[in-house]
């Protein structure tokens, strides 16, 4: 039955594509067994670098976890990975005997804990951060220091260099935020973006009617009615949202070094789907006006069609992709309109080589490259089921993970300059 449904896969993308589909391309696109079925799959993934994972249950109620082939003792629960954003070191927790430890990449740590906390890392991947619980009391060990906390909410957040830790906590009926021991004043909700570069934190608070953003203690901002999609980049240079204002219309609101004050775009009936660059002052998302859909660049409209994807820069910010149907399904690749004629998910997961002019993405059992200007397709094996995709820039190729029954593989394609 399994072998029967991959074919009638292959057959609808072969009839979509058929002069231009090249099905399983053993030049470009080529599959890595990672693991051979003698364990069952509880559970796996790939990080946004060049790493991937799976915990497999080789006795029953017991886990292991693999992190690029290399594999931990056996577990009675393990959690997933945590991983750096240079993608170097990897954290997790494992329970055994009524026991907690924290397991890096290098080493194992007996933990004094009832139950496991959290896992962070600075920008910069030098410093993490963990905490885990002794009945009520949360412990936050961070570097060389120890804290005892209670009434934490939310996640931390370590500034870029690892000096710094901040965390949300209740006092009463209002919150606060607290960076190194310091609190700041009371308010009724906090929402935090994290760290700017200069090591002070960047948030939001209030609450509806009247929020402000705050860099420290100080607010940089007018008011707003409402805000959400609060968003910073990983160097902490560039920070956005989106503001309700009085009016009841949206705007985005981006705050940068290279502007006096928040830098607030055109105000729209709807805004959504908002995308960062990792480097430079610019941030894109979804507006409606009027019933029409657009994807904004900063404040350069392009049309979106009847149904729009969110947009997405590429890893190293060279490229924006959204994609969008109307009449026809297309992508838009920095304002450039490449025509797809078949329908295609505008909200699914799409990954893109810089300058490639190719977009790669997962059906439910095949990973797809497309070649924009020659309406090439190119795919890998056929597989049970396919996990998230990435551009992994380090090994210039598109991966994603495809598994058939306990076996998981790693499919690539590799499409050159």
């Amino acid at each position: 039955m399994r072998v029967i449904f991959r074919l009638c896969i292959l057959l609808v993308l072969l009839f979509c594509n058929i002069s231009t589909f090249k099905g399983t391309d053993a030049e470009l696109c080529r599959d890595y067994l990672l693991l051979d079925g003698s364990e069952p799959i509880v559970g796996y993934a790939m990080d946004t670098t060049d790493n991937w994972w799976a915990i497999t249950s080789p006795f029953q109620d017991r886990y292991r976890l693999i992190v690029n082939g290399n594999e931990t003792d056996v577990f009675d629960d393990i959690t997933r990975p945590v991983f750096s954003p240079d993608g170097s070191r990897w954290a997790c927790f494992g329970l055994y005997n009524s026991s907690w430890f924290l397991l890096t990449e290098d080493e194992v740590i007996d933990l004094p804990a009832t139950s496991a906390g959290e896992i962070v890392y600075s920008a910069d991947s030098k410093t993490m951060a963990y905490s885990f619980y002794e009945s009520e009391l949360e412990i936050i060990r961070f570097g060389s220091k120890s804290l005892e906390v209670l009434y934490r909410t939310g996640q931390m957040f370590v500034s870029q260099t690892g000096q710094k830790l901040a965390f949300m906590g209740w006092r009463g009926r209002s919150m606060v935020l607290n960076v190194n021991g310091r609190e700041s004043e009371p308010f009724d909700t906090i929402i935090p973006f994290g760290f700017w570069h200069n090591g002070q934190m960047l948030y939001a608070a209030g609450g509806s009617p009247s929020w402000q953003i705050y860099k420290g203690d100080n607010p940089l901002s007018d008011v707003y009615f409402d805000i959400s999609e609060v968003s910073i980049n990983l160097n902490g240079t560039c920070a956005a949202f989106i503001a309700t204002l009085a009016s009841g219309r949206k705007a985005s609101v981006m705050i940068s070094d290279d502007y006096y004050d928040p830098l607030i775009g055109k105000t729209y009936d709807a805004i959504y789907g908002m995308a960062i660059h990792p480097e430079l002052p610019l941030i894109a998302y979804n507006a409606m006006y009027n019933g029409i859909n657009f994807v904004v660049l900063n404040s350069t409209e392009f049309f979106g069609g009847e149904f729009t994807g969110n947009p997405m820069f590429s890893h190293d910010g060279m490229d924006l992709l959204f994609v969008g149907c109307d009449s026809d399904c297309f992508a838009n690749i920095n304002g450039r309109r490449y025509v797809i004629y078949n329908d295609i998910n505008v909200r699914q997961k799409y990954a893109i080589k810089p300058g490639s002019g190719t977009i790669a993405y997962t059906t439910g059992a095949a990973m797809i490259v497309r070649f924009l200007e020659s309406r090439e397709l190119h795919a890998g094996m056929m597989v049970d089921e396919v996990s998230y995709i990435r551009y992994n820039w380090r090994d210039d190729r598109y991966e994603s993970l495809g598994k058939i029954n306990q076996r998981l593989y790693m499919l690539t394609c590799e499409i050159g300059e």
